[in-house]
């Protein structure tokens, strides 16, 4: 991981190149829709049903994601601007009534995009970003029956926690133009932090075991040049 700090910013080593390609500043907006996998070993102690059953901590390593990415292209090669991305995870104990996990993973941060023209309809390309990435989970557990037993206790226990960090990935990818406009989106990347504190309420919590978000993820979607 501590690699990817240095290889986020690959796109500014070759920044001298653009000199050789022709000056075409535009506007990108590229959005798509694809899947994550989590890349953590364990979870930290406070998201319980995760902790205590590693197969389901296992199911909850799966989610949809949801990226949105603007660059400012002053050249043809090469662009600057920001990324926004979702990640998230819904999952349910299926042997233990009403315990389940909705995790959502956000990333926000600016960003450095560098093209590697194969003819006038086609390119691969590199991006790398920086920022703020944060994380909630909604837990719900099922909760022990009551001795005596009372029908008016509730049957779970629900709470959320949050946390964030610094977070940074790198992602690759390939276009396919169809016209001046609208190009088709096949990426590919990591993208991640690790958060070591986290928030229940008005109370926060030193992890023993930060919390890994580190994932990687696979999209497809639309690239809108303007």
């Amino acid at each position: 991981m501590k690699r990817l700090k240095y290889l986020i910013f690959l796109p500014l080593l070759i920044l001298g190149q653009s000199y050789m390609v022709a000056q075409t500043k535009s506007h990108d907006f590229t959005l798509s829709l694809g899947y994550g996998y989590r890349l953590a070993s364990k979870t930290n102690e406070h998201f319980t049903n995760q902790f205590e059953d590693s197969k389901y901590f296992s199911k909850t390593k799966h989610g949809l994601t949801l990226d949105f990415d603007y660059e400012y292209r002053y050249s043809k090669a090469f662009g600057f601007g920001f990324k926004a991305s979702a990640f998230n995870s819904y999952s349910a104990l299926g042997d233990t009534l009403g315990s389940k996990d909705d995790l959502y993973i956000f990333y926000f941060g600016p960003s450095a995009k560098y093209d590697f023209y194969l003819d006038n309809k086609s390119n691969f390309y590199i991006r790398g970003s920086i920022g703020y990435i944060s994380l909630r989970n909604s837990i719900t557990e099922a909760a022990p029956p009551s001795i005596p037993p009372n029908p008016m206790a509730s049957s779970t226990d629900s709470r959320t926690y949050s946390g964030s960090s610094l977070g940074y990935g790198l992602d690759i990818g390939y276009n396919y133009r169809l016209n001046d406009f609208l190009s088709l989106d096949f990426n590919t990347g990591i993208l991640g932090g690790t958060v070591s504190k986290l928030k229940y309420g008005e109370d926060e919590f030193k992890l023993d075991n930060n919390e890994n978000l580190f994932r990687l993820h696979i999209g497809f979607g639309a690239k809108i040049s303007l």
